[in-house]
Order: structure tokens, then C-alpha cells, then sequence
């Protein structure tokens, strides 16, 4: 997936743990963390390791995070933005390797006739739906999850879900 996809993913997941445990994960430092660590597996390229395998994994994720356990609410926004990441990569047609080097088997959270390809239609609805619910909860939009839902009603009504079937 893209870039923006993970951080509006990792944003969603951030705001669904905010309401679940009743904190506020929304200043400066924490979209910073969260933007960073939302694409932080996607360093592997840059560090000259193989794509999605040391740093797209389970174990990768505690250990990027680790130095901010100093501040539980960083390490918590870290840790979600990074474990998103693997989430969202889990959705496309490559899947990932989340045990690797230990296990080589490849885990994916969709059917093989669902899965995103990066830089799809289907990614970019993904985006628009994640932060589209981000903006309306932002506005203070108390009927977000509705939006979300009549977003879904039209995906799956669309010709994007016929080219996710194919």
C-alpha cells in the first residue's frame, strides 16, 4: 500500500483505541508518531533489506517501539501506527511473513479473489474511507460510523467491487 493509506489506517486505528480507552492520543507529538511509525516498515528499502520481511514483522513492531516506553501513551501510539502497517499489508494480494525468519509462511486477512493490489481503485477507496471517518470525527461529527457505513453500502455496490472479485 501507499504511504498515505497507512497513515490514515494507523489514524483510524488510533481514534477507535482512543474511544475504547477513553484517551486523548491527538497532540502534535502523536500525529508525528503516528506518521512515522505507521510507515516505518516500509524503511526495509531504504536500510537495503529485502521488502516485507525483517521489518514487517510481529516482533519488529515491539522492538521499533520499545524506546518510547518511557511514555506509555507514545509507545501505545507507536505500536498501533506500526502493527496497522502489518494490517494493511495483510489486505494486498503479497500478504506478509509476520513470524520471518522463524516461519515462512505467508499470512493474508482477505480471500485471494479480494485482496488489494497497491495503487488500486480499491486502495484508494480504503484511504478515502479511513480518512473521511477521521475528518468527520475530527469535525466532531457524531454520525461518523453512518458515513462509514453508507461508504460501504456504495463499495459494494460499485463497479470497484466488481474489480475486487475478479
Amino acid at each position: 500500500m501507499r504511504w498515505v493509506t497507512h497513515i490514515a489506517i494507523a489514524s483510524l486505528f488510533i481514534k477507535l483505541l482512543e474511544i475504547a480507552l477513553l484517551i486523548d492520543l491527538t497532540s502534535f507529538e502523536f500525529w508525528v508518531i503516528l506518521s512515522v511509525y505507521a510507515v516505518m516498515p516500509d524503511f526495509d528499502t531504504l536500510l537495503g533489506i529485502k521488502h516485507r520481511t525483517y521489518t514487517h514483522t510481529l516482533y519488529a513492531a515491539v522492538l521499533a517501539s520499545l524506546p518510547l516506553i518511557f511514555d506509555l501513551r507514545l509507545f501505545i501510539t507507536a505500536l498501533t501506527a506500526y502493527l496497522s502497517h502489518l494490517f494493511a499489508d495483510m489486505l494486498t494480494v503479497s500478504g506478509l511473513m509476520l513470524l520471518y525468519p522463524f516461519k515462512e509462511t505467508t499470512y493474508h486477512l482477505l480471500p485471494a479473489a479480494w485482496r488489494i493490489k497497491t495503487g488500486s481503485n480499491t486502495e484508494l477507496l480504503l484511504f478515502a474511507m479511513g480518512f473521511g471517518i477521521i475528518v468527520a470525527y475530527r469535525l466532531g461529527v457524531s454520525y461518523a460510523p453512518v458515513y462509514a457505513f453508507f461508504i460501504l453500502i456504495y463499495f459494494l455496490r460499485s463497479s470497484l467491487f466488481r474489480e475486487i472479485r475478479k
